[in-house]
């Protein structure tokens, strides 16, 4: 099938695959045998579309079809159409690189007919029949408009020859992907890279695609070039300048007479620093257990030597479990393995001698104590900082309201009881009613306790003991909940729901986390959201649940993490809210 057959209908993927260094050569020559102008591409316009190394490079697989395509950082470039390397470039690998195929002008009339499903047709070209370039029929073309970005990819149905003979008459081209169809809009919603947004040249087609919510974008680093070292100037250094001078006491006194870093320093001796002064300064012991990578996000990111990049990947250990197994074998750290190869950190050995004897290195950004780090994790939001109190409470049933309502007139049937409070109602209702005599342990039912509390296994006259009452009493009575937190107190009139938080999968191998049933614990979305951004460094967002069975009632919220943190989301929910585990 054509892909435009493919992509008219939605699309869902299957499995993600990084592609090894061997199969990148392979999708290389590919792109030269499908496309004619890829062979003259320049190196650093083709490693835009494919890396040199194996790095971020993967296949989608899509249910039901062969059909493939190609990413490259969260990029599709390459479209495979049967499944055996038959290549067309995408949208957004066009507007990447232009130049990887011939491209057709149309004018801007033209584009609502094919977005629509029509084939373009001869006269919707911007070009004069003389200037027609040479095509062969099946070749694949790119399709712009008149601002120069393309809008969609196809394949010509006749050959330039025809097409002149036919003075640019009838059917010119078959689209196969288009702005707008469902390869689009999954890329869209999906691919947090800012290549796969809207160029400001074709904002003004966005109400027409009618594209759903974008997915939250990430801006990309663009690795600095490494700088060749200047040769050495031997005047110069014995002979410094007065300003140089003055800047290295200034810089002195900025970094508190911290050593200075050496200006050339290799990816490991960056990681290998960042990692201790992580250690050593930013992480708190009431921080662990952590997860590795978190910790990589949290400590070891902000630790690293002023002016540089940390990049994991870039180093001899390429993954961060593999070197942090190589720190646990040097005794620095206790690891514990998790599922989907994710590591935690349990306990840090300060007495390692490595890690007593580092010498802290000046970092980017102001220096924060572990003083500092507390005030911030407890002024996170108003609602962990008050104190919280589940408490168990009772109210009468029907039968049992008249119980209440002998010993206190005013009682109500939505009065609520601690479990204390409502057994001396129940003595004082025996007492007043002379149903046990003093010293008495049985006690004789009248008809109100013999239906109220034993339903049809006892009659009135019968004796029961009064440990058997008392508790029999209790398990009849509803049961309801107190929750106070600070000043608020909020009575739960039926069973207390647990707070959910389960993880989903969005597509290929990205997940988010969702907690909900927050209010009923009175802890306020939005103040949660905040801290857990500020905790995980990730995005969070909050939604409004669909209404329950009340009407007019206030919609139920919940909060949306980024990445798998069902597990790190209870524990920060039980330490900081003192929710209980169970």
């Amino acid at each position: 099938p054509y892909c435009s057959d493919m992509f008219k209908k939605p699309i869902k993927v299957i499995g993600n695959t990084k592609l090894k260094k061997a199969l990148l050569k392979k999708v290389r020559i590919s792109a030269e045998k499908s496309f004619d102008g890829f062979r003259d591409l320049p190196d650093e316009e083709v490693a835009k579309l494919i890396p040199n190394k194996a790095e971020a490079f993967e296949i989608t697989k899509l249910k039901g079809s062969r059909v493939g395509y190609y990413s490259y950082k969260d990029v599709p470039v390459f479209i495979d159409s049967s499944g055996k390397g038959d290549l067309l470039p995408t949208v957004f690998g066009l507007w990447l690189v232009p130049d990887q195929i011939l491209t057709l002008t149309v004018d801007n009339g033209a584009f609502p007919h094919i977005h629509n499903g029509a084939e373009l047709m001869g006269p919707g070209v911007q070009c004069k029949l003389e200037d027609l370039p040479d095509f062969e029929e099946g070749q694949v073309v790119a399709i712009q408009l008149p601002c120069k970005k393309a809008v969609a990819v196809g394949t010509f149905l006749v050959s330039s020859e025809d097409a002149k003979k036919n003075e640019m008459r009838g059917r010119l081209v078959h689209i196969e992907h288009i702005l707008g169809d469902h390869l689009f809009t999954h890329v869209w919603s999906t691919s947090p890279s800012p290549h796969c947004s809207l160029p400001e040249e074709l904002e003004h087609l966005k109400d027409m695609l009618n594209l759903p919510a974008r997915a939250d974008i990430i801006q990309e680093e663009e690795p600095e070039p490494e700088q060749e070292p200047e040769p050495e100037q031997p005047k110069e250094e014995e002979k410094p300048s007065e300003e140089t001078k003055s800047d290295d006491v200034e810089e002195e006194d900025d970094e508190e007479q911290q050593p200075e870093v050496r200006p050339m320093l290799t990816m490991d001796e960056i990681l290998n620093m960042s990692f201790l002064q992580g250690l050593k300064n930013s992480l708190n012991p009431e921080d662990l257990p952590i997860n590795g990578s978190i910790f990589y996000s949290l400590h070891m990111q902000p630790s690293k030597p002023r002016g540089t990049k940390l990049d994991i990947k870039r180093t001899s250990y390429k993954k961060l479990g593999k070197y942090l197994q190589a720190k646990a074998r040097e005794d620095l750290i206790t690891i514990k393995p998790l599922p989907k190869g994710e590591i935690q950190i349990t306990k840090v050995n300060q007495s390692n001698p490595i890690l007593a004897e580092f010498i802290p290195h000046a970092i980017d950004g102001p220096k924060k104590s572990a003083k500092t780090n507390d005030k911030d994790d407890n002024s996170g939001s108003k609602s962990n900082t008050k104190e919280f109190q589940i408490k168990r409470m009772f109210r009468p049933t029907a039968d049992l309201y008249p119980v209440f309502h002998a010993i206190n007139e005013s009682a109500s049937k939505s009065t609520v009881y601690s479990r204390k409070d409502a057994v001396i109602v129940l003595w004082k209702y025996v007492a007043s009613k002379s149903l046990s005599d003093v010293g008495d342990a049985d006690v004789k039912l009248d008809s109100v306790l013999a239906r109220g509390v034993f339903r049809k296994q006892k009659s009135e006259g019968d004796s029961v003991s009064k440990e058997d009452l008392s508790t029999k009493f209790i398990s009849s009575l509803q049961e309801n909940y107190e929750i106070r937190r600070g000043e608020v107190t909020n009575i739960i009139k039926e069973k207390l729901v647990p707070i959910e938080c389960r993880e989903e999968r969005r597509g290929g191998h990205k997940y988010v986390t969702r907690v909900k049933g927050l209010e009923t614990y009175l802890i306020a979305p939005k103040d949660i959201a905040k801290d857990l951004r500020k905790k995980f460094a990730a995005s969070t967002t909050v939604n409004d649940l669909p209404l329950g069975k009340g009407k007019g009632s206030i919609p139920l919220q919940e909060v949306v993490i980024q990445g798998k943190m069902n597990h790190q989301v209870k524990d920060f929910i039980v330490k900081q809210y003192h929710i209980p585990v169970k």
